[in-house]
Order: structure tokens, then sequence, then C-alpha cells
């Protein structure tokens, strides 16, 4: 997953992510990962000044159910809150013979 964050005002804070519990996520520098009941908060440390853009990336993989759908979200920015949640499908495929 790749996030790109673009300030239009000065932010220090935590950028949050929410992810169902179930996912696997890959550890990496700058990320710390924490759970609540079945939520995993993603989080990484952000100082931004107007105009500076920031991505940030995060590897899952989701439990091998099929079909599903998982909802991600709203990610945040201390009093900024994403206006959706997002979907993941996972459908796995079939081999016929």
């Amino acid at each position: 997953m790749s996030i790109t964050i673009k300030a239009n005002k000065p932010f220090s804070g935590n950028v949050i992510e929410y992810v169902p519990s179930s996912f696997n996520i890959t550890p990496q520098q700058g990320l710390s990962i924490s759970t609540i009941n079945d939520t995993k908060l993603l989080s990484w440390n952000a100082q931004l000044s107007p105009g500076d853009i920031k991505n940030i990336n995060y590897q899952f993989d989701a439990p091998d159910i099929s079909p599903y759908l998982f909802l991600l979200g709203k990610l945040s920015l201390q009093d900024y809150q994403e206006y959706r949640y997002w979907q993941i499908a996972n459908d796995a495929g079939t081999i016929v013979d």
C-alpha cells in the first residue's frame, strides 16, 4: 500500500492508518504497529511544511478468505480524517483441469 500526503499547512505528528488485526504487516523502519481489539494501528511520525509531499508505504498479507471484502481506514492526521473507508477485495483464483 502506498499513500501520498501533500501538506497545505504545517503538520507535526502521527499519520495513522487502520487495518484489520488479521492483516500481517511487514515491519519497517519508522513504522509503529499496535493492536486495539480487532484493528491494527499503523503509525508514522511526520514533520511537514506547506507544499511538502510525503510518501508512506506498508506491505500487508491479508487472510486467505475468498471471496471477502476487507475494510481499511480512515487514515488520520490528528484533527484530519479521510472522508471514506477503503475496501480491499480478496478473490482467489480457481484452477480447473
